[in-house]
């Protein structure tokens, strides 16, 4: 009875399980749809030279995203993702264009996985479906993908993203956690697929009501170069 108490009282004063970490995580990770991020990114595939870019992103209500990414100072490429996986690429340096697809066999698998980095920047490292199995593991399902998410105390790990037939397709390391506006989320992911690996320094993170249409506008020059998606992805690595 007197562990009901405790557990009732806590819950009405909006504190969750005080002895579950995840929970009261969950709770104090906070959430947003609309974002403004910026972050260090040194992507290094696995066959081929390490890139260090910084990146720029703003996510509407309604999903899209806008990214601006600089090299040296240089804005080397702009981007628009839809909320249905097109992706539009305008690289101002190179004057060159080209549309494809998140889910394309020609993206790399660091890049393929941007929804995932979004998703953390807007909901944490933490779902609110996740639940408790062993081992300070907390699992929950997306889709056909199974998540799980290893914590230390309340301080989040790691992340692994297991398809149905028991293959880990991408594991996420964190950092240290701590408050970005709003918000709490590692100030570090390592992001580690089967092609590479990519070390995500988050600078900033500001929560928004929403993200103004102009700021989510990609203008394209009407003389812009049409080009492969390949083409202009080693031409960013330039």
């Amino acid at each position: 009875m007197r562990r009901f108490l405790l557990l009732a009282v806590a819950a009405l004063a909006g504190c969750g399980d005080p002895r579950d970490p995840a929970a009261d995580l969950i709770r104090r990770q906070g959430r947003t749809q609309a974002f403004a991020a910026a972050a260090l990114v040194r992507a290094k595939p696995a066959d081929g030279e390490s890139l260090q870019l910084t990146l720029s992103a703003w996510r509407g209500q309604d999903g899209a995203v806008k990214v601006l990414v600089t090299k040296a100072d240089v804005d080397v490429l702009e981007a628009r993702l839809d909320v249905d996986g097109l992706l539009r690429l305008w690289s101002p340096r190179q004057r060159e264009t080209c549309t494809t697809r998140l889910d394309a066999n020609e993206v790399p698998a660091l890049l393929a996985r941007l929804p995932l980095l979004l998703r953390e920047l807007s909901d944490g490292p933490l779902a609110p479906q996740a639940a408790p199995v062993a081992d300070g593991r907390w699992t929950w399902q997306e889709d056909d993908l199974a998540i799980a998410v290893a914590l230390a105390g309340d301080q989040p790990r790691s992340k692994t993203v297991t398809d149905p037939q028991g293959q880990i397709l991408v594991t996420l390391t964190y950092g240290a956690t701590r408050a970005f506006d709003a918000l709490l989320r590692p100030d570090r992911v390592t992001i580690t697929v089967p092609d590479g690996e990519a070390l995500v320094l988050l600078r900033r993170l500001d929560a928004l009501g929403d993200v103004s249409a102009e700021r989510l506008r990609l203008t394209i020059p009407d003389d812009a170069i049409a080009v492969p998606f390949p083409t202009l992805l080693e031409h960013l690595k330039r």
